[in-house]
């Protein structure tokens, strides 16, 4: 067997590569990618409330919640491998960070134990509260076991404030005081920044940068934001320039000489 393919076997547990996926598993930058899905999550999410999608916006809501919680765990217990298992009673891989099913609450401590950026949120009894609530409806709409409906302003007030914080908190166990901007596609932005206190537009961007590097610039630490993104917006202008120009002179060069010849 190819000793490239032998290593790259034993390095990864899940390889997926065609013409509709490319996915190679890596611990590496695990909290990166968790954080990435995380805030794409919440966006979506709080879309999909404000525009009557609300089964999905559950879902992803709880999804975006569970994902930050994780990348806190693997950003700050880097040292010590994240363990995840179906059962709390599973006996394997005491020594490392044990997480287990979709219970927000619980998932919520199980970091919380080792990360003490999270011990103000686990003190919230009201802000349990709501994940407990947010972890019932999502067992129930996930199989479509019940019929629904969402109180918007309410369930948008709650999930602002925890992302808010787990935003904050992932930053934190980065060392990082300075949040990134929230990537925020252009069709989405009015209606995700509308009554948005957590995330007001001065917080977020619907420039393609800040979705490229929004966890580059803190982990590599790339220049901050604001200069990449005018970076980005100089080489696109050159760019526009360039194409012009070319074809200002492809077109004078294709018009007939005006002396007959």
């Amino acid at each position: 067997m190819d000793d490239t393919n032998t290593e790259r076997k034993q390095e990864t547990a899940v390889d997926v590569r065609s013409s509709h996926f490319d996915i190679r598993e890596t611990n590496e930058t695990q909290d990166m990618w968790l954080f990435d899905i995380a805030r794409n999550h919440y966006v979506a999410a709080r879309v999909c409330v404000i525009n009557g999608m609300n089964a999905t916006g559950v879902l992803l809501a709880h999804q975006s919640i569970e994902a930050y919680l994780k990348a806190i765990a693997h950003s700050t217990n880097n040292k010590k491998q994240v363990y995840y298992f179906a059962n709390k009673d599973d006996p394997r891989q005491s020594d490392k960070i044990r997480i287990w099913g979709h219970d927000l609450p619980v998932l919520l401590r199980q970091v919380a134990n080792h990360n003490p950026i999270l011990l103000e949120l686990v003190s919230d009894s009201d802000m349990e509260h709501f994940l407990e609530r947010l972890t019932a409806a999502y067992d129930a709409l996930r199989y479509a076991k019940a019929d629904h409906s969402v109180k918007v302003n309410v369930v948008c007030e709650w999930l602002d404030r925890a992302v808010s914080s787990l935003d904050h908190a992932y930053h934190e166990s980065l060392g990082f005081t300075d949040q990134a901007l929230l990537f925020v596609p252009t069709p989405f932005k009015e209606n995700f920044t509308r009554g948005n206190t957590h995330f007001p537009p001065n917080r977020v961007t619907d420039h393609f940068v800040a979705n490229v590097f929004s966890v580059a610039n803190l982990s590599a630490k790339l220049p901050p934001m604001e200069v990449l993104m005018e970076k980005a917006k100089r080489e696109a202008e050159a760019s526009a320039s360039k194409t012009t120009s070319s074809k200002d002179q492809t077109k004078s060069n294709s018009q007939p000489d005006q002396t007959g010849r």
